[in-house]
Parts: C-alpha cells; sequence; structure tokens
C-alpha cells in the first residue's frame, strides 16, 4: 500500500460577528450534493457531506488549458494526438473540513482561505465573513499591533486574585451572586497596542488556564485580523493517507484519519 503526506491546518470561521452554526450552513448548502464552482476561470466541483459535528468539503478542480496538441509517450517517447478534449481536465484534489462545535475550518491547503470566504459570503449572502488564523500565546504577542476586543470569563472571586480587577470591583461583582461572570471590553476603531496594554494582555495570557473564556481580537502590522482563543488554538494536522498507483488520495481514508485524530483531542 502507498502513502503520501498531508497536512491540515485550522481557521476559525467568523459569520456576523459570531461562530459559524450549522443550521445556518445547512439553510445555504445542501448535505449530500455536488456543488459547481467557477473562479478565476478554474473548474471546482464540491462534494458536501455530513458527518456527525462535521461536515466533508472534497474539492476537485482544474482547467482545460492549455491544452497542447500532443501528449508524450513514456514507454516510446514519441508525440502522440492528446485524447483529452477541450472541455475537459484531469482534476486535482483538496480537503477541506469543518468542524460546527468550535467554527473551525481545517483545510489540506492553506492558500483556500479566500477561496472558502467568497463562496460563504455568496451562499450565506453576507458579506460579513472571516476566517482567521487562530494564534498561538508567543505568537499573538509578537503579532498584535491594534486590539479590538477582549473578553474573558471566570468565576467573579478570581479576577482580583490574577490582578485582573481591583479587589474592590470583583467583590461587587460577586456580590450579584453569579457563578461565573463575563467581561467585554471593546475597543472602537481598534486602539494602538501601548506597553500598558501589553502588560495587561500579557497579565491575562499568563493567567489563561484560570478562565473559563478568554478570546482577545486585534490586527497584526498588515492590518490583518487576529485572535487568541483560550479553548481554540491553530493547530496542524499531519496525516499519511492512502493513495494510489496514480498517485490519487484515497477520499474517505483522508477524512476517516482526519475526525479520528479530532476526537482524540
Amino acid at each position: 500500500m502507498q502513502y503520501k503526506d498531508l497536512t491540515f491546518s485550522s481557521y476559525l470561521i467568523i459569520v456576523d460577528d459570531k461562530l459559524l452554526d450549522e443550521t445556518q450552513f445547512y439553510k445555504a448548502f445542501e448535505n449530500g450534493v455536488m456543488l459547481p464552482w467557477t473562479n478565476n476561470d478554474t473548474d471546482y466541483v464540491l462534494n458536501i457531506t455530513k458527518v456527525d459535528d462535521y461536515v466533508k468539503v472534497y474539492i476537485e478542480y482544474g482547467n482545460p488549458f492549455p491544452r497542447p496538441d500532443n501528449v508524450i509517450n513514456t514507454d516510446t517517447h514519441q508525440a502522440e494526438d492528446n485524447p483529452r478534449n477541450n472541455n475537459q481536465y484531469e482534476p486535482k484534489q483538496e480537503f477541506a473540513l469543518i468542524d460546527f462545535t468550535k467554527s473551525i475550518l481545517w483545510l489540506s491547503n492553506s492558500k483556500r482561505k479566500t477561496f472558502f470566504t467568497d463562496i460563504l459570503k455568496e451562499k450565506l449572502e453576507t458579506t460579513n465573513i472571516i476566517i482567521k488564523n487562530v494564534y498561538s500565546e508567543e505568537d499573538f504577542i509578537n503579532s498584535i499591533k491594534k486590539v479590538e476586543e477582549i473578553k474573558f470569563s471566570a468565576v467573579p472571586n478570581l479576577f482580583s486574585s490574577t490582578q485582573t480587577l481591583t479587589q474592590k470591583l470583583s467583590e461587587e461583582i460577586l456580590g450579584y451572586g453569579s457563578n461565573i461572570a463575563t467581561l467585554i471590553l471593546k475597543y472602537s476603531n481598534g486602539s494602538s497596542v501601548t506597553e500598558n496594554i501589553l502588560s495587561k494582555i500579557k497579565n491575562l495570557l499568563s493567567h489563561k488556564e484560570t478562565y473559563k473564556s478568554l478570546v482577545i481580537t486585534g490586527r497584526d502590522a498588515d492590518n490583518f485580523g487576529i485572535i487568541f482563543n483560550n479553548e481554540i488554538l491553530s493547530k496542524r494536522i499531519p496525516l499519511k493517507a492512502i493513495i494510489n498507483d496514480n498517485e490519487i488520495f484515497n477520499v474517505e481514508n483522508v477524512y476517516s484519519q482526519l475526525i479520528a485524530k479530532l476526537k482524540e483531542q
């Protein structure tokens, strides 16, 4: 049996400032269908299949051109007429998987973020769709130049013990009798990350295990959106997937391996 390396990278899907909802997705995409798509003169066919809390999006794509008049026979090394018609192409393979429990898109080709963004915008009928890298702590600190929102949740008395808030303010929140308190700090149009803000962010990150939830969104030096989420970090999943004699991936093997690894996490 032959194998070939295949690596999936993870990205967070945000639709209208919220995580992508499974019901929302299936209102626009039909399960078990082939969705034809054309982009930059390239023909795509997306095969959409629901599996538990996931949707598999298997992609075959290609372009009939350029089409040389001749092909070379590897046995004789002689030119022969090209048997392929002008409306045919030899499809290439790519793989995607959406995990609805975390609104995570797994891609075998990281360059397809824009491709999926465009499809979701058209099918979900909204332009407010972002597919983001989810940064690790170190990468996030080194990359963030503007902060847009800080959102964290914890048992109220932990706010003062982690030096997030003063003791007095923590006690005031505790007085409401809630088990979990969530604070949302918004920065209109994004605020430049000063040494003071960076110090606060580092303090939050140093206690990230303490919080029920910690999400920080901002922008990097190129003004691209970045996010830190203590429940979801960017990950890469390498696979050794089965291929046939023509080096074509076994589709079921790819997805069964990927889903098994996700369920192990």
